[in-house]
């Protein structure tokens, strides 16, 4: 009666083991006992989306990919300011052994175009006992009018209309400047979420090793205890206990070190950073599985490869060195600026009433140096920049599409992979569960037992990093 009550307790922890192991076959990578699931009701789910939005708004890489355009705005901004309208005035007056040696006032305002002249309008007034005679006017003053036009370089082509266009290229180039520096943050941001997903499956897939390892080592200390089994059982059953506990606080050791890199992508308004609280994990509501390639990612490859930050910052480029190109050929011509300026001496209110053909300021202005070798070797050093950053361009695209195609194969093969490797975590159970039958009947030995369960966990341990894997070669098929 006696044998047959301890063959009863036996049987019945063994059952328990049995129905647990059973319980983590059947539910999903994030399984939590029922002991543990009490202490999980409290725990706040971040999913990766979730997790993603809040590096793009707060992240202070973020915040300064924002200061990226605004900076090239006000590029543009001081770019255009060279056609801004002046206003300008200058007056100068000498005194001397009670003598008005002279006064001489000129003021007006100019008005830089974009086809090249430039208008100008003022008043002058100079008088005096010594003054110039150039600068002596009426008591009146002289009204004036005129243009200056640029006839040789600067007539189609300027500074100041090429500052314009590259201000244009540079703030086009900080919009895709910005999608870049976001693309490559949320990349970082987005590895180190898996590797804190994975850091947490692998803890709790110990947390459930250990489980099984203790009531197993209870059963066979309880059987010991009554005589069923031999001491040499529970050295074994207790040593298996040790390793998972020792697996275990290394798997927490590196969640806890992956919580805190993850801590380093979470911030208030750029500046307030954040910590991942104790009771923050990754979402383990349902089975995390492996995402398939997109196709409608392979059907716009090419587009997409077109429209690539890296590709379309290398075409502006050569598009701003072409700038610099144009500019270089305009100054192979010669400077002849052609001035031309009515003036008109004022009558009571009208300051019309005196103008004339007769009475003009005219004036030309020219310059060109005889071998030109500044201004050739600027144009020789452009067309070397240009072919430079063309080479560079077809360079860069061959590298972005082999980097996109070992993207998209690294995508592919993980996903067969884990699908492969399911499939087998499956069989290792069914072959830990009867090895674990066996066991409780007496044909088996704890030895095959823990080899049986070691290998399921192992299973279980490279299920969960595949699929990890999978995740992260989506994230790097989407950024290359």
């Amino acid at each position: 009666m006696k044998s047959f009550i301890k063959g009863i307790v036996l049987v019945g922890f063994l059952l328990s083991i049995s129905v647990i192991s059973f319980t983590v076959e059947a539910s999903t990578l994030w399984f939590q006992t029922e002991n543990n699931a009490s202490s999980q009701d409290s725990l706040q789910q971040l999913s990766i989306d979730q997790f993603l939005d809040l590096v793009k708004r707060h992240h202070p890489v973020a915040q300064q990919a924002d200061l990226v355009i605004d900076q090239a705005n006000a590029a543009l901004l001081e770019a255009r300011g060279g056609f801004d309208p002046k206003i300008y005035s200058d007056f100068t007056s000498k005194s001397f052994d009670q003598k008005n040696y002279y006064e001489v006032f000129d003021a007006g305002f100019k008005v830089p175009t974009w086809f090249g002249p430039e208008l100008k309008a003022g008043f002058e007034q100079g008088n005096g006992d010594f003054v110039n005679p150039q600068n002596l006017t009426p008591n009146a003053g002289l009204w004036y009018a005129g243009i200056s036009v640029p006839v040789g370089q600067g007539l189609f082509f300027d500074k100041r209309r090429a500052q314009i266009q590259s201000g244009k290229i540079f703030r086009e180039s900080s919009k895709i400047q910005k999608v870049a520096i976001l693309n490559e943050l949320l990349l970082d941001a987005g590895s180190t979420y898996w590797e804190w997903t994975e850091a947490f499956g692998k803890k709790v897939i110990l947390e459930n090793a250990l489980q099984l390892a203790e009531q197993r080592f209870n059963a066979i200390k309880e059987s010991e205890r009554l005589g069923d089994n031999s001491v040499i059982d529970t050295v074994e059953a207790k040593l298996q206990v040790q390793i998972r506990q020792v697996e275990l606080s290394q798997a927490k050791m590196t969640y806890q070190n992956s919580t805190a890199n993850l801590s380093v992508y979470l911030w208030l308004d750029g500046s307030i950073p954040l910590e991942i609280s104790e009771d923050m994990v990754p979402t383990i509501h349902s089975q995390l599985n492996p995402i398939q390639v997109d196709e409608r990612l392979i059907e716009s490859f090419d587009t997409l490869m077109a429209t690539h930050p890296e590709i379309e910052q290398s075409a502006l480029k050569i598009k701003d060195l072409t700038i610099d190109r144009r500019l270089s050929k305009e100054n192979l011509k010669p400077v002849l600026n052609v001035r031309y300026t009515p003036i008109s001496e004022p009558v009571g209110n009208d300051p019309l009433a005196g103008l004339s053909t007769e009475n003009v300021k005219w004036g030309l202005n020219f310059e060109f140096p005889l071998l030109l070798r500044k201004e050739r070797a600027k144009l020789r050093s452009a067309n070397i920049k240009i072919k430079n950053a063309e080479l560079d361009l077809i360079n860069k695209s061959q590298s972005i599409y082999q980097k996109a195609i070992m993207a998209l194969n690294e995508w592919e093969f993980t996903f067969e992979q884990s699908e492969i490797f399911a499939v087998a975590t499956t069989n290792y159970s069914k072959l830990y569960n009867a090895e674990q039958r066996k066991f409780e009947i007496g044909e088996s030995s704890l030895f095959l037992v823990n080899s049986r369960e070691n290998s399921y966990i192992n299973a279980q341990t490279k299920k969960l990093e595949l699929v990890i894997k999978n995740r992260k070669s989506v994230l790097k098929a989407n950024y290359a």
